[in-house]
């Protein structure tokens, strides 16, 4: 079982998702999940591939945000595919193209 000190002092490194879902989470039997730095291609002997990408920010060197430099979206002809990312990726919220659109 992963300790709340390890995860504290490599939260990256040690877990791909919040210390707190991994207390409820259960990896199916098809599933291995792998640190890419203790990645050996030996360990995929019986499980099918499907390679992905996380993000990933040391937390240094961090640059000031002005939010006044951030473009609303509007007349975006991909806007229906930005209400479709957010309302897919939160389960706990419904965006719309109107909110999107104006959001104050």
């Amino acid at each position: 079982m992963l300790l709340l000190q390890e995860y504290v002092n490599d939260p990256c490194g040690t877990l791909s998702i919040p210390y707190w879902k991994s207390k409820e989470l259960v990896v199916p039997e098809n599933m291995k999940i792998i640190h890419d730095r203790d990645f050996s291609v030996g360990m995929l002997r019986g499980y099918k591939d499907e390679p992905y990408f996380r993000l990933s920010h040391n937390l240094k060197n961090i640059g000031q945000v002005f939010l006044t430099d951030v473009e609303p979206v509007s007349g975006s002809s991909n806007i229906n595919e930005f209400v479709w990312l957010i309302n897919a990726s939160y389960s706990d919220i419904s965006i719309t193209i109107g909110i999107l659109r104006n959001p104050l």
